[in-house]
């Protein structure tokens, strides 16, 4: 047989990296001030009416299938596969990380509309969830409903390995999606800790691509301002980008010379080619607006709309 192609992690971070430099990039030319973060351009209006619908859906108890279509569209936009199921004996929703079955994992997720107050213990049978998860070989089980009341509620949930995801968790899990695109890999460690929803779990993973952002931003400036510079002659070594970089205040703590080589090996690869390599050290191929051009013709490339 042929060989096979798959999307790797690299080109995932590839992708989410792009979105958000050209974010930053692009709000800072705007207002010509330093900013901490930029939510990655999206369809703004879309995104408001889906979450919306989940919101006015989840009250609509006379309708249920109302909310469930909701929820589904709530995942799409989190970027998982979903599959609307419902009918008696089945899941309501089957959502599964987007990659190669050898890596994905699923999720069996009921919606809970209720007309008034929140969803109770009397509202749940976690035995029908587990037979839901077992039934369509899940690995994890999830509730999403207006909002959760009740310790015994939330005992069950953690006996049954059941993760309650609220209405307001659910908004805020997508605005966060919409500002810092996370990998299904991130949402894991929410769906793998029962009871309510921890979105703190997912805290470190954002930090940690906005930082990969502004770096790549920081190192890229950096070259470009060094490139008329009569002593360096524009190629500097890791250590001196480091030495430039350490003070910036965008940074909490420093970046590591591991950080700056993973960065400066990602922009001089073939694919990127901002960077370019000699033996003396690393220097800025174009300027920084021919870099954030090419990033965004990849960006627009692999989008969508």
């Amino acid at each position: 047989g042929g060989n096979s192609f798959g999307l790797t992690k690299r080109g995932e971070k590839f992708l989410q990296e792009i979105n958000v430099y050209l974010s930053e990039k692009e709000n800072k030319q705007a207002t010509n001030v330093s900013q901490k973060a930029s939510p990655v351009k999206y369809n703004k209006s879309k995104v408001d009416e889906c979450l919306k619908e989940i919101r006015l859906s989840s009250r609509d108890s006379s309708n249920p299938n109302r909310f469930e279509k909701a929820v589904e569209e709530g995942f799409k936009l989190l970027g998982f596969k979903t599959e609307l199921l419902g009918g008696a004996g089945k899941t309501d929703i089957l959502i599964q990380a987007p990659t190669v079955s050898k890596y994905a994992y699923t999720v069996a997720v009921d919606a809970k509309s209720t007309y008034s107050g929140g969803i109770t213990e009397g509202h749940i049978n976690f035995d029908t969830i587990t037979d839901h998860r077992n039934l369509h070989n899940a690995n994890f089980s999830l509730i999403v409903g207006p909002e959760f009341h009740g310790e015994r509620l939330i005992e069950r949930a953690v006996k049954h390995q059941v993760v309650l995801l609220d209405v307001d968790s659910f908004e805020k899990l997508i605005r966060f999606h919409m500002e810092v695109p996370l990998k299904a890999d991130s949402y894991k460690k929410i769906f793998m800790k029962a009871g309510i929803a921890d979105l703190t779990l997912i805290e470190e993973d954002r930090e940690s691509l906005l930082r990969d952002g502004k770096l790549l931003r920081a190192i890229i400036e950096c070259l470009s301002e060094e490139s008329n510079d009569p002593v360096t002659e524009g190629i500097i070594q890791p250590r001196e980008i480091y030495q430039i970089l350490k003070n910036k205040k965008e940074f909490s703590s420093p970046p590591s010379l591991e950080e700056i080589n993973a960065m400066l090996e990602f922009l001089s690869s073939p694919l990127i080619g901002c960077v370019g390599q000699t033996k003396e050290g690393y220097y800025a191929i174009g300027s920084l607006a021919d870099a954030a051009q090419k990033f965004s013709f990849y960006f627009h490339a692999c989008s969508k709309e």
